[in-house]
């Protein structure tokens, strides 16, 4: 009974001079195997916390337990070897030289689809509209007779000096032996609307005939004749010249 009241008073202190935190297993070093250690030696060389654990007798009631923490420092990173740089090197090229040859077929595809048809592209043609020619219609000159004033022909005096390649035949009027006679009774025969001709003097004939027309036959000038003989005092005779 007494042993048993020695024990929990010696487990009370033992919970006393713990101050409430865990128990902490302690292991001595030379106890750890080598084959922890080669365990170890191959996981990445991370730095686990370290846990102080303090003596009974250096602890104070009033001091908490600090545990202290120890970050490692990041692996060594490997820098890649000359084979693999020249790899990433010529993929990269690959890359570039992809690049280039979608933009040029990008392009020729573009100008076909574009600049070619537009060129091959006929133009249309051009209509315009085409306006009916006006027609002018003719003016309708109404004749009157008051307003329009007829040219007056003219009667001349037409002389015959030498002989045709034909014979002609003249209706003649009067023989005058001085020319003067002979123009002024034509002169008179021109105001009377009428055309005169001047046979003048050829071979054994001296006199000057005055006639009232010229004719290609016999028949025609003989028919004149008879037509305006009684207008005239003399005696109208033909002419063959």
């Amino acid at each position: 009974m007494a042993y048993k009241d020695n024990q929990d008073k010696h487990s009370k202190t033992d919970e006393d001079k713990d101050y409430g935190l865990p128990k902490v297993e302690i292991v001595p070093l030379s106890s750890r195997s080598p084959q922890s250690v080669s365990e170890n030696d191959n996981k990445p060389d991370l730095v686990k916390p370290k846990t102080i654990i303090a003596d009974e007798e250096s602890v104070s009631s009033n001091e908490p337990i600090i545990h202290e923490t120890v970050k490692s420092k990041p692996a060594f990173k490997a820098q890649p070897s000359l084979e693999a740089r020249e790899k990433q090197s010529n993929y990269r090229v690959w890359i570039i030289l992809s690049l280039v040859l979608l933009l040029i077929f990008a392009g020729i595809f573009w100008y076909w689809n574009n600049i070619a048809e537009q060129d091959t592209r006929q133009p249309e043609p051009i209509t315009t509209p085409i306006e009916p020619e006006k027609v002018l219609e003719p003016e309708i000159v109404e004749d009157d007779a008051e307003t329009v004033e007829e040219v007056p022909e003219t009667f001349t005096l037409t002389t015959i000096k030498s002989r045709a390649a034909a014979p002609r035949y003249f209706v003649v009027v009067g023989s005058f032996i001085d020319e003067d006679m002979a123009l002024d009774y034509s002169n008179k025969l021109n105001r009377q609307q009428k055309n005169t001709y001047l046979v003048y003097p050829y071979g054994e004939i001296a006199y000057y005939r005055l006639a009232i027309g010229e004719y290609e036959s016999l028949v025609q000038a003989v028919e004149v004749l008879e037509a305006h003989q009684e207008n005239y005092k003399e005696n109208l005779w033909v002419l063959k010249y």
